[in-house]
């Protein structure tokens, strides 16, 4: 299977990038993501002609919202103190703007990224998700985008892994086992079933359950890029068989497939920052994902639900799903094969199965076709009657 990058297909891209970043909020609804960036990027990649990908944002555009002309003057004074005021995404934008142009993307990495990190996984990890973007595709004013997302978006529930008690010198627990752990533990539920319900409310109510089972998994003898690589495969393998293994009524959670998305930006990211700050990413994509499996009921886990999808394996064809994504005006289903066709090159088949892999992207294209198909009330909760 070769993708081949179809003609003026890079420059459509960067058109419609750059008049996204200067017309278009980051949210439109209330809460919705701008995903302009993540659809072209993507489509491009899975070898999407010039003239798809244009349809494409003809056709998102439409949702979209504008962005409003700033009211006040951001800066190096006041950043901090407008962090967690959703308000606020048109005044800091230029802010940042200024810093990655001024300073480079690397550098404002290292200014912002302690202060940001722990936040990273509000909204469904979309501050973080929109800077990979910016960085895997080399578009500053994205990662700009992606950080006064993050300040404006800033939730509380990473700064967690500030509080994680020294290492007990015991093994390291797979993720995987941490989340059957917390699947069979009987705790108090959310309050709402809502898509504004933010994954921090776990705090209120279950903080040392986050804090325990989060020091079992272990990085302090994390010491080479390697060693890092090794852990997000612990991790892939394990949101992949909840998110995927998790599934009914032919729809999958919403809100657990953005962990498996934000894998990719992790990926992207490692390389770009401290020792430090990989392991740091790595304990709250974790601690996200206890707090989204809460949000949505603790869904059931069960792998087989994934390895008896679709039919035998060699009739199960990644040119027919990549096809599929292409045409799919869902914003986030080309963005789930792209990942899933990187996990599969990146992680042997030792460590997770590429036969999992490909049946998780056939069920993607199988079963959403547009976002009315997504679970979005919580696939662990009891079917409503």
């Amino acid at each position: 299977m070769a993708i081949s990058i179809q003609d003026g297909a890079h420059e459509m891209v960067k058109f419609i990038t750059a008049k996204n970043h200067t017309d278009n909020d980051m949210n439109y609804t209330d809460f919705r993501a701008n995903h302009t960036v993540h659809g072209v990027c993507t489509l491009y990649s899975l070898g999407a002609s010039k003239e798809r990908i244009e349809e494409y944002y003809n056709i998102y555009k439409k949702r979209l919202e504008p962005l409003r002309t700033p009211k006040f003057k951001i800066d190096d004074s006041n950043w901090e103190k407008n962090k967690m005021d959703r308000t606020a995404y048109a005044e800091l934008l230029p802010y940042f703007e200024e810093q990655v142009k001024t300073f480079g993307v690397e550098k404002c990495f290292e200014k912002f990224i302690p202060r940001l990190l722990p936040g990273f996984v509000s909204i469904i990890f979309h501050p973080l998700i929109q800077i990979g973007f910016g960085v895997e595709y080399n578009f500053p004013e994205v990662v700009a985008e992606g950080l006064a997302y993050a300040c404006t978006y800033y939730n509380k529930i990473g700064e967690i892994i500030n509080q994680l008690p020294p290492d007990d010198g015991k093994p390291s627990v797979d993720p995987l086992d941490l989340f059957k752990e917390i699947h069979s533990m009987a705790l108090k539920p959310p309050q709402h079933r809502s898509p504004k319900f933010p994954v921090d409310g776990m705090l209120d109510y279950h903080t040392d359950v986050l804090i325990r089972l989060t020091s079992k998994w272990k990085l302090n003898d994390v010491k080479s890029n390697q060693d890092i690589l090794d852990k997000l495969a612990e991790l892939t393998r394990a949101i992949i068989i909840v998110t995927f293994g998790s599934h009914r009524r032919r729809a999958l959670d919403f809100f657990l497939i953005h962990s498996v998305t934000s894998l990719h930006s992790i990926r992207v990211l490692l390389p770009k920052l401290s020792l430090q700050d990989q392991k740091r990413i790595l304990q709250i994509s974790l601690v996200g994902f206890f707090g989204n499996m809460w949000l949505q009921g603790m869904p059931d886990i069960d792998p087989n639900k994934i390895m008896t999808y679709g039919g035998p394996i060699d009739t199960i064809s990644w040119d027919s799903i990549i096809k599929e994504a292409i045409a799919c005006n869902d914003e986030h289903v080309p963005k789930i094969i792209r990942c899933l066709l990187v996990i599969r090159d990146e992680i042997p088949d030792s460590v997770i199965s590429h036969e999992m892999i490909q049946r998780s992207a056939l069920m993607t294209t199988d079963f959403i076709k547009t976002l009315d198909h997504w679970e979005l009330q919580g696939i662990g909760f009891p079917i409503p009657t």
